[in-house]
């Protein structure tokens, strides 16, 4: 009877503790819901651990009151407890710490070898795979592509539109690209808007055009940019190991020489050959040493005056920017420009530019020599932030250089955030800085930029004035641009003139200002002071 009694005493004991560790264990769960855990987490655990003292003190006293143990045997009881919970607890530990080291050090290698704005690999992986992909295909002897992709217009949203957009941008393509090829093909960026693309393998030249074709087709779906349509313009250069290139570096030289050659013939997709590569072979070097030209000062500015057509009295000069290459001798800016567009450092020569500018301003200024100059730029050259910056800076310390300074915009530049140049252009209008719609009748629309921006002047591009004494088409345009003109109240300057006939057409036309080779070419500041001088 006694025996059974304590068998009684012991269920009881265990009824009792088994009850307890539920209450502990739903007490933990509850303290774990996300909102309590937020917000107090101190608070949570002291209660938790209340509880389990609690539950441990009660548990130990039945289990003294009723069973017929000595307390030795409560005490090896309760080393037993400890002990297990002990060994539960440290191996629960290692165990997340084994995981979370493992789960580190994927993280680790993954943002060691992948874009974090667009979870493509990264250069220094894609050199890698490329390095190993070459090495199999040499044993195997397979042929293997390389692209490289080119964005034509991103440089150009980004800077106008902020990087928000352009990290947006970006994310897309990069999207788009990965839709068009297989899971055997290799993606990644190269950095700023340059991607890569590894085909392997490769059946035949056909496949390889078609795989590049269906990209760019994907890129130049319109992205909705603020609203509107936008084409970010792709072009995409190809190289073919062992065809054209038998190493890593040979191969990715090879692409971007392809890729400078479709940026050039406005091709999506250039297959690299030799005869390809001669024909651009001036181009390529050209865009290479165009950094280094910024660098060094090799770009030089000369000075085209600008005349009053009834008396030919100098009253302006133009800005035009040339390149004294060291192998090619002197670049106009149609050689390099459009690549600096292309490449993001026409932003650097838009700031190079305007700093020469306004320096030979300020000596000017110093000797009391009064003779405005204006500078070329595109619209969103002109909405640049670095730019804004410089020209507000100079104003802030020279308050006169507005006066001195005018802004010709160029008409083949495409304006798309209309709405922001106006305001900018009001803005410094009041600070007495004017601006010029450049090379008018050519590309773009003309009529609108006219309607919706406030210019104070049109020039008339040189194309129609040289064509005038012999096309009429061109005088038409000549004659409607002055119309245009005189009805919005703009001053009329005609550019190209370079002959008698063709002054006199001008003048007949009722243009008030001009500027060509009949009067003077572009020459150097010295001698453009001589002629100020002179007048």
């Amino acid at each position: 009877m006694n025996v059974m009694h304590n068998w009684q005493n012991y269920a009881l004991s265990v009824v009792v503790c088994a009850a307890i560790l539920i209450i502990i264990y739903a007490t933990q769960r509850l303290l774990q819901v996300k909102d309590l855990q937020e917000d107090n987490k101190t608070l949570n655990g002291l209660i938790l651990v209340a509880f389990v003292l609690i539950a441990l003190f009660v548990a130990f006293l039945l289990l003294i009151l009723t069973s017929p143990l000595e307390p030795v045997h409560y005490f090896l009881a309760f080393s037993a407890y400890i002990t297990a919970v002990f060994i539960r607890l440290t191996a629960k530990s290692s165990f997340e710490l084994a995981v979370n080291l493992t789960k580190s050090e994927t993280l680790e290698h993954y943002y060691a070898t992948h874009d974090d704005l667009t979870g493509l690999s990264n250069l220094t992986f894609f050199n890698e795979q490329l390095e190993k992909t070459l090495n199999v295909s040499r044993r195997e002897d397979d042929e293997l592509a390389l692209l490289i992709i080119g964005l034509n217009r991103f440089k150009v949203i980004n800077e106008t539109l902020g990087y928000f957009v352009g990290d947006a941008i970006l994310q897309e393509i990069s999207s788009r690209i990965r839709a068009s090829l297989r899971k055997t093909d290799l993606i990644a960026r190269l950095g700023g808007d340059e991607f890569a693309v590894l085909i392997n393998p490769v059946t035949d030249q056909d496949h390889i055009h078609a795989i590049a074709k269906n990209i760019a087709e994907s890129v130049q779906v319109p992205l909705a940019v603020e609203g509107k349509p936008t084409d970010v313009g792709v072009s995409i250069g190809v190289s073919v190991y062992p065809k054209n290139a038998q190493n890593s570096i040979e191969l990715i030289e090879k692409a971007r020489n392809s890729l400078i050659a479709a940026e050039k013939s406005g091709e999506s997709v250039v297959m690299y050959n030799s005869e390809t590569a001669d024909e651009h072979l001036e181009d390529i070097q050209i865009i290479g040493m165009l950094q280094r030209a910024i660098q060094e000062e090799q770009l030089t500015i000369l000075y085209q005056p600008q005349v009053r057509l009834s008396d030919k009295n100098l009253i302006s000069a133009e800005a035009l920017i040339r390149w004294q290459h060291p192998n090619y001798g002197l670049l106009d800016p149609g050689r390099f420009i459009p690549y600096a567009e292309k490449t993001g450092l026409i932003y650097e020569i838009n700031l190079w530019l305007l700093k020469n500018v306004s320096n030979l301003l300020i000596e000017w200024n110093e000797k009391d020599i009064n003779l405005p100059i204006a500078m070329n730029i595109t619209a969103h050259g002109f909405l640049n932030k670095d730019f804004q910056q410089a020209l507000k800076s100079l104003i802030k310390k020279h308050s006169w250089l507005p006066r001195m300074l005018k802004i010709e915009l160029t008409e083949t530049s495409s304006i798309d955030n209309v709405d922001e140049i106006r305001g900018s252009m009001l803005a410094y209008k009041k600070l007495g800085l004017s601006f010029s719609l450049d090379d008018y009748g050519t590309k773009h629309a003309s009529l609108e930029y006219l309607k919706r921006l406030p210019f104070d002047e049109l020039k008339i591009d040189q194309s129609f004035m040289v064509n005038a004494a012999t096309d009429e088409d061109s005088r038409a345009i000549i004659q409607h641009a002055k119309e245009i003109a005189q009805q919005l109240k703009l001053t009329t300057t005609a550019e190209g003139i370079e002959s008698e006939e063709v002054f006199g057409i001008a003048k007949d036309y009722g243009i008030k200002n001009g500027q060509g080779y009949y009067f003077s070419s572009a020459i150097l500041a010295d001698e453009l002071i001589s002629i100020v001088r002179t007048n």
